[in-house]
Parts: structure tokens; C-alpha cells; sequence
């Protein structure tokens, strides 16, 4: 076996590959959540502020007897449960569309389409109280702040050990060039 050959004689880039890629990947990765978290957050206090509103009372009382004949049928007759999944999307995304198109009627708040969605978050962002929004926007700073110190963290640790590395080469070099 020649020197070259042994794995400890290999320059430390090769025994010990880079992986400054997968630590920027987290890094975006846990901005968009905390980001996406705040979206989501908002739609879901908007719904749940918003849901029980009598402008919506009739759209409501249209889902729920959908849900009940639903429930009557699986008793009487029993259903699959692809049929079962089939029915409660059905009910649920007539009434999400129906919800939605009164909102924009009512109240000019956009829902469909990308840019629809867009616009409707920062919307019903801005449609909330001034208690719920200091909770979403503390929430994505918390998550975002802990991703970003995480990240510090791992690219901290990351360029200690490539500096360990590079060290440990040098003095295989310093031994090399001695012995020789």
C-alpha cells in the first residue's frame, strides 16, 4: 500500500467534504417556516374571528346540513372511506369557495389566485386587532431569531472544525517534510 493510498495521508477537503450548502439550506429553510407559520397564523385568526359572523350564517348553516346529511347516509347505508373523503372535500371546498367569494363581495378581501393570496393575507393582516397582530409578528421574529442563531451556531461549529482540519494537515505536512 502506498502513501497515498492511506485515508489519514488524504488532504482534508476529501476525508472531510464541505458542508456549507446543507447549513445555508437549513438556514432558508427555518426563515420560510417562521414566515410561513405568520401566514398561516394570520388566515387561521382571521377564519376563527370571522366564521361565526352572521354575514356568513347562511353559508354556515348550508355546510353543516351538508355534514349531517353526510353523517346520515355513513349510518344508513355505510360508505367507503374513499367515498367518505370524496364527500367531506366536496362539502368543504364548496363552502371555502362560497366563504371566499363573499368575502371579496363584502369586504374586498382577495383570496384566489396567487397574487389574490398574496394581497388577502396582508389584508386580513391588517384587518385584525391591534392584540392579535403583536402575537403573530413576535411568534416570526421568535422563530426566525432561533433559525438564524441556530444556523450561527452550526456554521460556528462548521468552521471549527475545517480550521481543525486544516491544522491537523499542516502538522501531517510539518511531520512529512521533517522525515524526510
Amino acid at each position: 500500500m502506498e502513501k497515498s493510498d492511506d485515508p489519514l495521508l488524504q488532504p482534508v477537503a476529501k476525508r472531510y467534504p464541505d458542508h456549507q450548502w446543507l447549513l445555508k439550506a437549513g438556514l432558508v429553510s427555518a426563515v420560510l417556516i417562521g414566515f410561513g407559520r405568520a401566514v398561516i397564523q394570520t388566515w387561521d385568526m382571521f377564519y376563527n374571528n370571522w366564521k361565526e359572523n352572521p354575514l356568513f350564517k347562511d353559508l354556515r348553516e348550508t355546510r353543516e346540513a351538508a355534514k349531517k346529511t353526510l353523517s346520515d347516509q355513513i349510518q344508513t347505508r355505510g360508505m367507503s372511506y374513499k367515498d367518505i373523503s370524496h364527500e367531506m372535500k366536496t362539502i368543504e371546498n364548496t363552502w371555502s369557495a362560497a366563504f371566499n367569494k363573499r368575502l371579496l363581495e363584502k369586504t374586498g378581501i382577495e383570496s384566489e389566485g396567487p397574487w389574490g393570496r398574496i394581497k388577502g393575507t396582508w389584508q386580513r393582516f391588517d384587518s385584525l386587532g391591534n392584540h392579535t397582530k403583536p402575537k403573530i409578528v413576535f411568534g416570526t421574529v421568535l422563530t426566525t431569531a432561533a433559525a438564524v442563531a441556530g444556523y450561527m451556531l452550526m456554521n460556528q461549529n462548521s468552521s471549527m472544525k475545517r480550521d481543525m482540519h486544516s491544522m491537523q494537515d499542516r502538522l501531517a505536512e510539518d511531520r512529512h517534510n521533517k522525515s524526510r
